[in-house]
């Protein structure tokens, strides 16, 4: 990130776009991210006692930068606005995987209760998607489908690789289990972040369309790459570990993720 770039408060960028989280909130999940950490410090007055601040850490720099405040050891958190949208759309999908997580899978008898045609004594079906769903394959371990992979595929994750909640009937009788499609119906979406397993670096999904994704990847700070690659390309990356070919580096404003297009480095920076 450039020095230059416009900053603001959490507060007043949460308010511009009518967040439905707070900055506390924010800051909470920013922590849960890895993004941001509590820091304690002694007060400047020599009384002793033992203040705390929340600072951004090496990867959250990636969204702002840490002012420092002149009075004390603690600094503030300001955001870069043209990177905010961004932060905002990872923290919710965070939010949500959490809450997502929280909850026991269904019962039979809801499954029964709220399925479609379910008071006709008919057998209930999964809600059509917009895609159509090859053959599903059920499994009973998600996270083990994940092992291995160079990137954390979290619970909050699998929907997006494809595995949800499905509805199978045995004996005439439905039941609830996790499955995923052959082939996998992926589900990226702009704003997704997934991190390497050794905690060293970031993929961010900048750009989304029909054909391709602009993807940025980096460590935090000024090293912000970007590259066109498919969805097949994005998921063995993940997968492997192995970056795309220079062929499909995208440079300071090529890209199709606006102001974050500009983020990543030119060819005089690499």
């Amino acid at each position: 990130m450039t020095s230059n770039m416009r900053t603001a408060s959490a507060k007043e960028l949460l308010q511009g776009i009518n967040a439905l989280l707070n900055a506390n909130a924010l800051y909470a999940i920013l922590i849960q991210m890895g993004l941001a950490e509590d820091v304690e410090y002694s007060s400047s007055t020599g009384s002793g006692e033992i203040k705390s601040y929340t600072r951004l850490t090496e990867a959250g720099l990636l969204y702002g930068r840490n002012k420092e405040s002149g009075f004390s050891a603690s600094t503030t958190m300001v955001f870069y606005e043209s990177a905010f949208l961004s932060l905002y759309i990872a923290a919710c999908q965070e939010a949500s995987g959490h809450a997502s997580s929280l909850m026991p899978a269904p019962r039979t008898d809801d499954v029964i209760k709220n399925s479609p045609g379910a008071e006709l004594g008919e057998t209930p079906t999964p809600a059509s998607p917009t895609k159509k769903r090859n053959r599903s394959q059920q499994i009973s371990d998600p996270a083990a489908l994940f092992l291995g992979w160079s990137y954390r595929i979290e619970r909050h994750h699998w929907g997006t690789l494809g595995v949800t909640m499905r509805t199978f009937v045995k004996n005439k009788k439905p039941y609830t289990a996790w499955a995923v499609d052959t082939p996998p119906a992926y589900g990226f979406e702009q704003g997704y972040i997934f991190y390497s397993t050794d905690g060293t670096r970031y993929l961010q999904i900048a750009s989304v369309n029909s054909e391709d994704f602009e993807v940025h990847t980096g460590l935090g700070g000024d090293d912000r790459r970007g590259y066109k690659i498919s969805e097949a390309e994005l998921v063995k990356w993940l997968e492997l570990g192995s970056s795309p070919p220079e062929n499909r580096r995208l440079y300071k404003g090529e890209g199709k993720a606006g102001a974050m297009s500009w983020l990543v480095v030119s060819p005089d920076q690499d």
